[in-house]
């Protein structure tokens, strides 16, 4: 069970650090309004990850650092690009984190859905869509 929630939560650590690099990509094409809210959300993802990394080293592992350069699933060269990549960022990660949620034990996996949820509605804020399952392969 340790080792699940070992894994479960590495991956959170790198989904995170993933969509803070590519927060960071994608601000720069948003308007004032959405650039605001994607700000907030940047910080929601930063808090989000460092709280992953406590996690994991209260397990005695060292988390995984970001990777200097991410691939990016598509262009982005406009602000509808950039709201498309931050819709599917937030879906990958409600995935991730119900991942989670599914080894995690009764301490932590409210959390981890709460934060599924949030990646959920974020996914619903970028795109004006909802999933019956967030994260799962359409």
């Amino acid at each position: 069970m340790v080792e699940a929630r070992i894994k479960e939560l590495t991956k959170v650590v790198a989904g995170e650090n993933a969509a803070i690099w590519a927060y960071g990509f994608l601000l720069a094409f948003l308007n004032e309004r959405d650039y605001q809210e994607g700000f907030r959300i940047f910080n929601q993802h930063r808090n989000a990850r460092d709280a992953a990394r406590l996690k994991l080293r209260a397990l005695n592992q060292t988390p995984p650092r970001p990777e200097p350069n991410y691939d990016l699933p598509f262009s982005v060269n406009n602000s509808s690009s950039a709201k498309e990549l931050a819709g599917y960022l937030e879906d990958r990660l409600a995935g991730i984190y119900a991942m989670w949620a599914g080894v995690e034990l009764k301490e932590d996996k409210t959390y981890a859905f709460e934060k599924s949820t949030e990646a959920a509605t974020r996914y619903f804020f970028w795109t004006g869509k909802t999933k019956s399952f967030p994260g799962a392969v359409d």
